[in-house]
C-alpha cells in the first residue's frame, strides 16, 4: 500500500492529467478530480475528493465531484482493483 500526500496527488495529476501546467479551466480540474478519486483508497473516493476540493479551493460544484468520485469508484471495482 501506498501513501501520498494531498500535495503528492496533486502533482501527480497536473504531470500525468495536465503536462505539468497548474489547473486553469473546468475540464482540467474534472480531470484532475477524476484523478484523484482513481488514486484514493477504495471506499473513500468521494468524502476524500470532497475534502480534496476544500483544500485546493476546486471550482466545482461539489455534488458533481461526488458524481465523479462515484463512477471511479463504481469503475475500479468493475475492474477488480
Amino acid at each position: 500500500m501506498s501513501l501520498f500526500s494531498p500535495n503528492e496527488l496533486l502533482e501527480g495529476a497536473k504531470t500525468l492529467m495536465l503536462d505539468g501546467r497548474e489547473p486553469q479551466t473546468e475540464e482540467d480540474w474534472v480531470k484532475v478530480v477524476n484523478f484523484f478519486a482513481h488514486n484514493i483508497a477504495p471506499g473513500q473516493e468521494v468524502s476524500g475528493c470532497i475534502v480534496l476540493k476544500a483544500l485546493f479551493k476546486i471550482p466545482l460544484d461539489e455534488m458533481y465531484i461526488a458524481d465523479i468520485a462515484k463512477y471511479q469508484r463504481d469503475l475500479k471495482q468493475r475492474r477488480g482493483e
